[in-house]
């Protein structure tokens, strides 16, 4: 037997909807922004072929490490958070970003190698037997990627 609640947490079932509904937009806006704030640490300094040097016709006055550090530093962000942003960003043309899915989503199947593969997994949202809808979570996108996922499913016995 399962038993509804009218309650999730604090809050009427209809009031827990409703923060959701406005939590998914507020995800919406951060996976935008952090998608912009990866574009720009890009144009600061674009991904490099394995050896890292880029012909421009100059010396470079700064590393990669350096202008990310400082670029981080002036916005006040951990270098390691810009890195996350400008990989990711850089394996998620604006074009292939998909909408109402998070950054964290995205940046999971990002070390797919063959973008195709890669661009067509994100439009293929698994089911979600609580929920009743095929969406994407943090697991759901680890499971694609062969990572350890932060919720395991036991598999049924069988019989």
């Amino acid at each position: 037997m399962i038993i509804v609640s009218d309650r999730i947490g604090n809050v009427t079932r209809t009031r827990y909807e409703q923060l959701v509904t406005e939590a998914r937009d507020l995800i919406n806006q951060m996976a935008k922004a952090q998608f912009a704030l990866g574009d720009k640490a890009l144009e600061i300094e674009p991904m490099r072929p394995v050896g890292g040097w880029m012909p421009n016709g100059t010396d470079d006055l700064f590393t990669v490490e350096e202008s990310l550090q400082m670029f981080a530093d002036d916005i006040g962000v951990a270098r390691s958070t810009v890195e996350d942003w400008r990989w990711t960003a850089s394996r998620w043309p604006e074009a292939k970003r998909k909408d109402g899915v998070s950054f964290t989503v995205h940046k999971i199947p990002a070390s797919i190698q063959d973008e195709n593969e890669r661009w067509a997994a994100i439009e293929d949202a698994p089911f979600n037997s609580r929920t009743g809808k095929r969406q994407w979570t943090p697991d759901t996108a680890k499971r694609l990627v062969g990572q350890r996922v932060d919720r395991p499913v036991t598999a049924p016995a069988r019989p």
